[in-house]
């Protein structure tokens, strides 16, 4: 499946803005970046709120899914690119299926993608479509497989929709990370501070689906699950971060950061994790 989509980033400086104190809290579908002051919390442990699929949806039913998370997160992207009168960055994406892959990246890391390549993938280099610079890959059936908690191989604590949901946002939030470099001429973040950033930017696309009234009980918490299972375990050549700091990047980006940033300012991202290894 191919499809292109516009895409847009909060940007004002490289430390990018949030609310203030005192903002009003917006209603669902108005997401500004100033998204209030009320911390957005998970669950208390042991809450064991109903868990959001039990069952492994069919192949359609998942590009469905994904193709509609991804719609959601171009237009909270957009809106904040726009709101500050930047050019409108483009993306493509391609759920990698049976019968349209594989496909091989212009970016000499990457695999040749299967529908079943344990991972997902971004490549700000590739041009799937015509005039829109960065593609992000998304194997269906390792996607599909998330619903039984099957993140990439490793097993998850929780079973549920929201981890291909989270995990496609991280792949989004590579691009929106790159297009910041591009934009500002700034060097990307090198190392694990690659992937936290983009972990917390799928924070940011979290709260916005908070606020939207689109999450449902239990979803966050199959986020942080779907992060912990593939955190780094070891030093690796290309390092994502350890179980705490993949959880700890995506609640950045989902609560903000107290008398800071407000619940889902890109700010509370760059700042913490724009960095250099």
């Amino acid at each position: 499946m191919r499809n292109s989509l516009p895409v847009a980033l909060l940007v004002g400086s490289l430390t990018l803005g949030g609310g203030s104190a005192g903002a009003q809290e917006p209603t669902p579908g108005d997401v500004t970046e100033q998204l209030g002051v009320q911390q957005v919390q998970v669950a208390p442990a042991g809450a064991a709120p109903p868990q959001s699929g039990d069952e492994v949806p069919t192949q359609p039913v998942v590009e469905e899914y994904l193709t509609d998370r991804l719609r959601e997160a171009d237009e909270v992207w957009t809106a904040f690119f726009a709101r500050l009168g930047l050019a409108e960055p483009k993306v493509s994406y391609l759920i990698v299926t049976p019968e349209s892959g594989p496909y091989k990246s212009n970016c000499g890391s990457l695999p040749v993608i299967h529908h079943n390549t344990p991972n997902a993938y971004y490549c700000g280099w590739d041009e799937a479509s015509a005039g829109f610079a960065g593609t992000i890959y998304l194997p269906v059936t390792t996607m599909q497989r998330m619903w039984a908690g099957d993140i990439f191989g490793r097993q998850s604590v929780r079973k549920g929709d929201f981890a291909a949901a989270i995990l496609t946002a991280h792949e989004f939030g590579h691009h929106v990370v790159h297009e910041l470099s591009e934009q500002y001429r700034q060097p990307l973040p090198t190392g694990k501070w690659w992937e936290l950033i983009s972990d917390c930017m799928a924070g940011v696309w979290a709260t916005s689906a908070y606020y939207r009234g689109t999450m449902q009980p239990g979803n966050f918490e199959e986020a942080v699950a779907a992060l912990e299972a593939i955190g780094d375990t070891a030093i690796t050549a290309e390092p994502h971060g350890t179980s705490e700091e993949r959880k700890n990047a995506l609640l950045t980006g989902y609560n903000g950061i107290p008398n800071r940033y407000p619940p889902g300012a890109p700010a509370a991202c760059t700042e913490t994790y724009w960095k250099y290894a």
